[in-house]
C-alpha cells in the first residue's frame, strides 16, 4: 500500500511525525531511532484522538484497541465505524500487537529472589486474593465434584505471571482444559522431583519449551483461556507427578 520503514508510515503521514531523533542528519522511516519514535508520538496523538470519539459517543471500545485500529487503519475509519473497523487486516493486527506486550514489558525485569525460608516466590506480585483453594470442588464449568489441583489468584487479566522459582520450561502452549499454559520443571527438591504450572493465561507467552528461566520471571499474562469463568491464575504444584496443594510451597 505503499507504507514504508520498520513502523510502516505512509509517506504524508510521516511528513507530520518523522524527526531526527537518531541525530544522524536526516529524517528516514527506514532509520529505527526515528522510526520507533515518530510511531509514539503518533500512536499517542492517536489515542487522544480516539479517545474523544469515546466522549462524544462516536465510537466505543478500549482505548488501547481502538488506537491500533487507527494506527493500521485510519482513525476515520475508527469514526465511521465506531470502533474497530470490520477489517480482518486491523483485528489481526489488533490482537497480535497485544498479544505481544508482555513479552516486551519484561525485558527490564529485575531478578527475582525466594523470599526468606520459603520454598517458592509467589507467581504474582503483590499479596494477590486466593480465591479457590486446593481441594475438592465442584467445578464452576463442568457441573461436577473434582479436585481442584491447585490455587486460584484473582486478579486482572493481563497481570504478569511470575515463575515461582528457578528452572526449565517443559510445555509453553494450549490445552483444551487449561487454555494458554506453562509447565516448569525444578529439577530435584528434597529428593522429589518438583514442576509448576501456570495456567488459563492470554495468548502472547513470554517463554517457550527449553528456556530456562529465574524467579520472578514472566511467563504470561493472566487470562480466562480454556475452561474459566473470569480472569484468573490456576497456579499447580506437582511433587513426583502427582498435583499437591502449593499453599505449603508458597507459605500460606
Amino acid at each position: 500500500m505503499g507504507a514504508e520503514g520498520l513502523s510502516q508510515f505512509m509517506p504524508g503521514t510521516w511528513k507530520t511525525w518523522g524527526r531526527d531523533d537518531d541525530g544522524n542528519g536526516r529524517i528516514s522511516p527506514y532509520d529505527p531511532g526515528d522510526a520507533i519514535m515518530a510511531q509514539g508520538r503518533y500512536d499517542c496523538a492517536l489515542a487522544k484522538q480516539v479517545q474523544g470519539y469515546k466522549d462524544r459517543g462516536q465510537a466505543s471500545g478500549d482505548t488501547l484497541d481502538l488506537a491500533l485500529a487507527a494506527y493500521n487503519a485510519g482513525p476515520g475509519a475508527v469514526q465511521q465505524y465506531g470502533g474497530i473497523p470490520p477489517y480482518k487486516e486491523t483485528q489481526d493486527y489488533v490482537v497480535r500487537i497485544k498479544s505481544l506486550i508482555a513479552k516486551y514489558e519484561s525485558v527490564d525485569d529485575p531478578p527475582g529472589k525466594l523470599p526468606p525460608g520459603k520454598q517458592m516466590a509467589m507467581p504474582l506480585a503483590g499479596n494477590p486474593p486466593v480465591t479457590s483453594p486446593y481441594g475438592w470442588r465442584m467445578h464452576p464449568t463442568l457441573g461436577v465434584r473434582k479436585l481442584h489441583t491447585g490455587t486460584d489468584f484473582g486478579v486482572a487479566a493481563g497481570t504478569p505471571v511470575l515463575a515461582a522459582r528457578d528452572g526449565v520450561v517443559t510445555f509453553a502452549g494450549w490445552t483444551n482444559g487449561y487454555g494458554n499454559r506453562v509447565v516448569i520443571s525444578h529439577g530435584t527438591i528434597d529428593g522429589d522431583q518438583i514442576s509448576t504450572t501456570y495456567n488459563h493465561m492470554l495468548a502472547g507467552l513470554n517463554v517457550k519449551a527449553g528456556d530456562h528461566v529465574k524467579v520472578g520471571q514472566r511467563v504470561g499474562p493472566v487470562g480466562s483461556t480454556g475452561y474459566s469463568t473470569g480472569a484468573h491464575l490456576h497456579f499447580e504444584v506437582m511433587q513426583n507427578g502427582k498435583y499437591v496443594d502449593p499453599a505449603p510451597w508458597l507459605g500460606l
